[in-house]
């Protein structure tokens, strides 16, 4: 049982998630210097950008290619999202070390984030199953956010759609 990892895989948890409701869902707009949405923004617009610029001289062509970035960061933001909330997932339950079933005999980082990335995206292939009730409830609560975060990308999408010049 490690203190240190399942107090940085809640702390994480906790960040990841306030951060999506916070982009996603919150009507106001947020005033912290210190976010995950904005770091993320500000280690890949510069690159994306100078890169565009650097390739394609026309500005009309420039212009369109820069206007990817929006649609396609929402979805790499997603991705993000996701795999940290896996990791703090699997941080958790090594630092509390659940019991659960392998076919490996040993219980790494490696079979935690397997099981966390397949409870995440509901898979759940059954190779790697819980033991005890807390294993259990740990598995249905990092089970939730991968299927709002689904749900709540399958219905923000089609709002993000800018209308056509003909209304439609």
């Amino acid at each position: 049982m490690s203190p240190l990892a399942t107090l940085a895989g809640s702390l994480l948890i906790l960040v990841v998630l306030w951060d999506a409701f916070e982009t996603m869902l919150l009507a106001r707009r947020v005033s912290r210097r210190l976010r995950l949405t904005r770091l993320f923004y500000a280690f890949t617009w510069g690159p994306y950008s100078s890169a565009v610029r650097r390739i394609i001289r026309r500005v009309n062509q420039r212009e369109n290619y820069l206007s990817f970035y929006g649609p396609f960061s929402i979805l790499l933001l997603l991705a993000v999202w996701a795999a940290a909330l896996i990791f703090g997932f699997a941080l958790l339950e090594w630092g509390l070390a659940l019991r659960v079933t392998s076919s490996e005999r040993t219980m790494d980082l490696a079979t935690y984030l397997y099981l966390s990335g397949t409870t995440f995206f509901t898979l759940g292939f059954g190779d790697v199953t819980p033991l005890t009730p807390l294993a259990g409830r740990s598995r249905s609560s990092s089970r939730a956010p991968g299927s709002g975060s689904s749900r709540a990308s399958s219905g923000t999408f089609p709002c993000s759609r800018k209308p056509s010049p003909d209304g439609s």
